[in-house]
């Protein structure tokens, strides 16, 4: 890793933007985004930062090609992969399809009645494993050719309601993950080391709460200790 670290990028999915679920509320001085920036911001170093909902590994290529190259960092940080990974029951086709019949609101129903059942027997991903390992391959490419280090914050691990909600979502998670392993500088495996999986996140399962957060934002300050030699 480079010494003279002058500008860090962080680019995640909605895993690192502020939010509202039912009653649950994120602000952005609650993200681990913005705790990790105010830590590092007294060493001169200069962050950018992106939170983009929907995040997969298609939308991130294009994003690279188009725009995230120009901001010309000496390090990524990258936090991705759940919108690749989760087991969904429809394809993106028949969910327009089922829009344009008018019978979008009678699938949900029965979707959200019947998910693990039907997730499972479909066993449909939004990015199958060969293409995201093909995106994440190419933009580790296109950043390695800038000279600037790419570092990966695992797709979060399943709570076990969420398994129970889609059982396949564990499995796929770790195989995602895996494939992420191979194409970066650094691979921030103790993100979610030394706590209770089941404890992080909000009602909506997947999304990190205040606690999930708090966390995360601890153990990446502390893997990011040594690359960026700020003498702490």
């Amino acid at each position: 890793m480079q010494l003279n670290i002058k500008r860090i990028l962080i680019v995640t999915d909605s895993l690192g933007a502020p939010r509202f679920v039912n009653d649950e509320k994120i602000t952005y001085n609650d993200t681990w985004v913005y705790k990790v920036i105010s830590f590092y911001k007294k060493y001169n170093i200069e962050f950018i930062s992106l939170t983009i909902n929907g995040l997969d590994s298609k939308k991130l290529l294009q994003l690279t090609k188009d725009k995230l190259l120009l901001y010309e960092a000496d390090i990524v940080i990258f936090q991705f992969g759940i919108v690749d990974c989760a087991p969904r029951v429809l394809k993106d086709f028949e969910i327009k399809l089922l829009s344009v019949v008018k019978m979008s609101l009678i699938a949900r129903r029965i979707i959200s009645k019947y998910h693990a059942f039907l997730s499972n027997l479909r066993s449909i991903q939004k990015v199958e494993l060969i293409e995201f390992t093909k995106n994440i391959s190419q933009i580790y490419t296109l950043f390695n050719e800038k000279n600037t280090k790419v570092v990966h914050i695992p797709i979060a691990p399943a709570c076990q309601q969420y398994i129970k909600k889609s059982p396949n979502v564990d499995k796929n998670i770790n195989v995602y993950n895996e494939m992420i392993q191979k194409y970066t500088d650094l691979y921030l495996h103790t993100s979610y080391i030394n706590c209770n999986i089941e404890t992080i996140f909000l009602k909506d399962l997947h999304h990190l709460n205040l606690s999930g957060h708090k966390i995360l934002a601890k153990n990446v300050i502390l893997s990011l200790k040594n690359i960026l030699k700020c003498g702490i």
